[in-house]
């Protein structure tokens, strides 16, 4: 898939504001750090949180894709 002009590169994104401020609220959440588990759905809030943990600690976190069974599109996302 190619990039068109209305959508930018997943490392573009999220700005250096957001990835700050999501990594000084994880941090107050989880003060010990360490590597991080996200639990996803393919759908669009999953997708926001992939970016933002992208930008804001990258490599330090684990990715498990999870059908949670709240919609019947979930498998094709």
């Amino acid at each position: 898939m190619t990039r068109t002009a209305s959508k930018p590169a997943a490392s573009e994104a999220v700005t250096p504001d957001e990835a700050a401020r999501f990594s000084e609220q994880l941090a107050r959440l989880w003060p010990e750090g360490g590597r991080l588990g996200l639990a996803v759905s393919g759908g669009p809030d999953s997708l926001a949180l992939l970016l933002l943990a992208h930008a804001a600690i990258p490599g330090k976190f684990s990715v498990a894709a999870v059908d949670f069974g709240i919609k019947p599109e979930a498998a094709v996302e």
